[in-house]
């Protein structure tokens, strides 16, 4: 996930999804097409975020 802000404020969010198992792939690409829409204009809170690798423990 690649995450771009301007003075704390989320400008843009590019996440690539990467599973290999056709049900962790739906969920993954019906996240990545949502998670704009939800954090794009919202500011950046320092120390706040998704846990690193989460989708990865399930491929």
């Amino acid at each position: 996930m690649t995450v771009t802000l301007d003075d704390d404020i989320i400008t843009d969010v590019e996440v690539t999804p990467n599973a290999t198992i056709p049900t962790s792939l739906d969920y993954q690409e019906r996240f990545t097409e949502a998670i704009a829409e939800i954090v794009v204009g919202t500011e950046h809170r320092r120390g706040a975020g998704l846990p690193r690798g989460g989708f990865q423990r399930y491929p």
